[in-house]
């Protein structure tokens, strides 16, 4: 009796099913989308709100960097931290901590209590948030989605924190608008971006999946202060050997650093200069997010048209670095 020997077949590959049947994700997708919306509306009332009560853009100034200033300290320790912690958990006292801390403006500013010191108290506690819910974020995104989901979902993440870049601005200048006075309708905007963050909680109470993963290899030594240096130096040391990272690093630094001075010049220009209320404010600052949500779609193409050839191995005589960018060559036959 023989036997018939048929060559097994390759199997064909499996594809991950879409994003939008991943509930966890929709969840975390959508409240993130919500609450960084919020965010920009209080972007724009920020600065209005202590030029109205103040008239100092330097008190304005001020307290926008009191705002980032934790992000710039704290934003290494932060990555290390929330890896011993419950990302979750994290992310979710961030965003009752913010919606608090924002919803105590308009309360304080009908109560006729609103003073600087509160909004540089606010700024501060919102600074903090951010860097631990961002590092948490950021952390807990791959274990939401499936390997080959991530790309994708990171790509849904940055489209639609281009799409609050073209919204926010402008529903901030309607919110602001609909009040009698600039005050009370940054005041009123502060509510609102306090309840996107409310709006966030909820969506991450409903998401049934762990944000930590089951760590198979040895526990890491106790918390203490040389463990978290000896983590940041690792990573640290990470990023020093890849240098195409370094590169976005320091470009994202640079535009950082200016995205606020910017934000605030424009704003006391056309209110000084060319005595613009806040629905034309708003308007400027939308146009400024089509144009980054249009970079966003010309992006790809960039990228297909012009390769990164990298940096040579040693330095040059000036002690720089040499990068060098090139097209790349064309598929059409000599």
């Amino acid at each position: 009796m023989g036997f018939l020997l048929h060559p097994e077949e390759p199997a064909s590959p499996v594809l991950p099913p879409p994003l939008w049947r991943n509930r966890n994700f929709l969840l975390l997708w959508s409240g993130q989308t919500v609450s960084r919306l919020g965010s920009r509306v209080s972007d724009i009332a920020l600065p209005l709100l202590v030029l109205a009560l103040t008239r100092s853009p330097a008190q304005a100034g001020f307290i926008a960097a009191a705002q980032s200033l934790p992000y710039l300290l704290l934003r290494l320790p932060a990555g290390a931290l929330v890896d011993r912690w419950d990302r979750k958990r994290v992310m979710i006292l961030c965003d009752m901590a913010r919606c608090l801390a924002l919803g105590s403006i308009p309360l304080a500013y009908a109560r006729g209590q609103l003073g600087v010191g509160q909004l540089y108290a606010v700024a501060v506690v919102a600074g903090l948030a951010l860097v631990f819910f961002d590092a948490a974020e950021l952390a807990s995104l791959p274990l939401v989605v499936l390997d080959g989901q991530l790309t994708r979902a990171a790509g849904l993440n940055a489209t639609a924190e281009s799409v609050t870049y073209l919204v926010g601005p402008g529903l901030a200048g309607v919110v602001i608008g609909l009040a009698r006075t600039v005050a009370a309708g940054a005041a009123l905007a502060y509510l609102v971006d306090s309840l996107s963050y409310l709006i966030s909680v909820f969506t991450l109470g409903f998401i049934r999946l762990p944000f930590q993963e089951d760590r198979m290899e040895a526990p890491r030594p106790a918390l203490s202060v040389g463990a978290l240096r000896d983590e940041i130096a690792e990573g640290l040391r990470f990023l020093w050997r890849q240098r195409r990272l370094w590169a976005i690093a320091l470009l994202s630094m640079g535009v950082n650093l200016l995205d606020g001075p910017l934000l605030l010049a424009v704003i006391v220009l056309a209110r000084d200069e060319l005595h613009a209320d806040a629905r034309t404010i708003g308007l400027i600052f939308s146009i400024a997010g089509a144009g980054e949500l249009l970079g966003s779609f010309v992006a790809p193409w960039v990228r297909r048209a012009y390769a990164w050839v990298g940096h040579s191995s040693e330095p040059s005589r000036s002690g720089r670095w040499r990068c060098r960018w090139r097209p790349r060559p064309s598929r059409r036959s000599c």
